[in-house]
């Protein structure tokens, strides 16, 4: 799971108005969520977060 957030990340940071990866980071953050993986920071979630609050968060974005 680690690296498709990896690479769904080099997507947002080439095409951030796209809100397809911001979608599909939401995706992968909520099959981590509901897999109970324990939430890594990164730079798309916020320290201390779990990671259904960080899929809320791309979501929200997504359709920004």
């Amino acid at each position: 799971m680690t690296a498709a957030i990896m690479a769904i990340e080099r997507a947002i940071d080439s095409e951030g108005k796209w809100p397809l990866p911001w979608f599909t980071l939401g995706l992968v953050q909520m099959a981590c969520y509901r897999q109970a993986f324990v939430a890594k920071a990164s730079n798309y979630g916020i320290v201390g977060a779990s990671y259904r609050e960080a899929a809320m968060r791309s979501f929200v974005h997504a359709i920004e």
